[in-house]
């Protein structure tokens, strides 16, 4: 519990966070400022009410996530590798398993809190610039208002998974980089291919990349919940895999010296 406590600490006194949720709040006001429903020329988008804002702008937030994801990660591990602050955690009476998963956990701390700042915020904006209106919208459905937020709390609770997942790909590829530029930049270059090969049909479905891109709008295409079940299983075997090689790579990595 102190190892997490002092993950959330460091986390917290992380300036980039902090330009994350500005730039989050920026880039909202932005699209919402001059949006008028079926008249805004400036935006593709076609609902009607603000409470659709939050599902509208999912996929936004994908693309912030997977922009800063690496930039948490790659702070959190290599950074502290060059800047010598992971020798001096070690120094203490601390398995390097029992580290690393603290680091796992503030990660995911993190994906909860920014999440949810993002789905508040779409919300408030959402209802500021285009009003509350009668219904959700999405993917060519209306939904009563009270369906509409269980759905978008559903959907965004479970983009959380794939986002864990591609934080733990990050984190793997953190402890194995000497610095946290090369971490960063491997990292995104990586998940860019990815995302360029969402378009095969026949690679799509074994894709972190296209699962945290498409969840929300697979888990709608789904006839019953159940038809998630191959989505949910995929994520969670690159879970697995590269915590386990994450674990593997940071006790075989050479740390102290």
């Amino acid at each position: 519990m102190n190892l997490l406590k002092n993950e959330l600490y460091k986390l917290l006194k992380m300036k980039k966070i902090y330009i994350f949720a500005v730039v989050m709040l920026g880039i909202t006001l932005l699209n919402l400022y001059d949006y008028h429903p079926g008249g805004s020329e400036r935006t593709v988008w076609d609902f009607q009410y603000g409470q659709s804002v939050p599902l509208t702008m999912i996929q936004i937030f994908s693309q912030f996530m997977i922009i800063f994801i690496p930039i948490v990660v790659a702070d959190s591990i290599s950074n502290e590798y060059r800047n010598g602050t992971l020798k001096l955690s070690l120094l203490r009476p601390v398995k390097r398993g029992n580290l690393l998963l603290a680091k796992i956990m503030a990660l995911f701390i993190f994906i909860v809190v920014s999440t949810v700042i993002f789905l508040i915020q779409s919300y408030i904006m959402g209802v500021y610039f285009v009003g509350w209106g009668e219904a959700t919208e999405y993917m060519g459905t209306t939904y009563t208002p009270l369906k509409g937020i269980g759905l978008t709390i559903t959907i965004y609770t479970l983009f959380m998974l794939p986002a864990l997942a591609y934080g733990i790909v990050a984190g793997f590829i953190a402890v194995l980089a000497k610095n946290m530029s090369t971490a960063i930049i491997i990292s995104l270059v990586v998940i860019t291919i990815g995302l360029n090969l969402n378009d095969i049909t026949a690679i799509a479905p074994y894709s972190l990349a296209h699962h945290l891109m498409y969840f929300p709008e697979e888990l709608m295409q789904a006839e019953r919940w159940t038809g998630i079940l191959p989505n949910v299983g995929m994520v969670l075997i690159y879970m697995i895999v590269f915590a386990g090689l994450s674990f593997w790579a940071f006790k075989k990595k050479e740390i102290l010296y």
